[in-house]
């Protein structure tokens, strides 16, 4: 009986010791990751548990993606099936800034082309453009990105990137697309910033309940459409 205790033990501190083989591993990794990420990914591969693994290897992939995407993509391949590899495709995406990389993020793909097209925007149309004027190159964007021509997200982000920007909340700019299906995407989205924008007034206190006047987020022009929406939304209870 007394010979089993030190076997007993030892099972039992494995798992312990294990963690702290995985921690300095990942630590040392870390240490390396920014000059060398090469290197900082085989001392990831001595990593046990799943999870360290994939996180450690993401950190190198990461740091790898603005010289050779490539490198980082095959790095994430190396990561079991799963979130953690899903995640580090997503990342490399991310951090190369190629869109294409996105079919490799599993099931955050449509989360990692929606990212990189909001960056996408944001660097390409600066805010205070017509939409009008902004169409035809968001047209092109779109296409380098992998949206098919009649994908409304493009709209839908391009419409918030814009009229969100806008001290006053105007949907009739929608009209200055080219599309009629544009258009409508457009006025929808503005339609459900404004719903956005009710709730952050809920929320933070600003709203009216005693029906005096808007306050300044909630500012738009005649529009029986966001009139609408007011109505709506009190009906629903907004208002204690």
């Amino acid at each position: 009986m007394y010979r089993l205790l030190p076997v007993l033990m030892s099972c039992a501190d494995a798992p312990a010791a294990g963690a702290a083989t995985d921690a300095a591993a990942y630590a040392a990794a870390l240490q390396t990751v920014g000059s060398d990420p090469l290197t900082a990914s085989d001392r990831c591969a001595t990593i046990r548990s799943p999870g360290i693994l994939a996180d450690c290897i993401t950190a190198a992939a990461e740091a790898l993606a603005g010289t050779d995407p490539e490198g980082a993509s095959r790095l994430c391949a190396s990561v079991p099936p799963g979130t953690g590899r899903d995640e580090c495709s997503f990342q490399v995406a991310e951090h190369s800034g190629e869109p294409d990389r996105c079919s490799e993020a599993g099931r955050f793909v449509e989360d990692c082309r929606m990212h990189l097209w909001s960056r996408t925007l944001a660097s390409a149309v600066p805010r205070g453009t017509d939409l009008g004027d902004a169409e035809p190159r968001v047209v092109a964007l779109a296409s380098q990105s992998g949206f098919t021509d009649d994908d409304p997200r493009p709209w839908v982000v391009l419409t918030r990137h814009l009229l969100g920007a806008e001290p006053v909340l105007d949907r009739s700019a929608c009209d200055d697309l080219t599309q009629a299906e544009r258009q409508r995407t457009c006025r929808s989205a503005a339609r459900d910033l404004f719903h956005d924008r009710i709730n952050h007034a809920r929320d933070t206190g600003q709203f009216p309940c005693d029906g005096g006047p808007l306050p300044a987020i909630l500012r738009h022009t005649a529009d029986p459409g966001l009139e609408a929406v007011l109505t709506e939304r009190r009906a629903q209870g907004l208002c204690p």
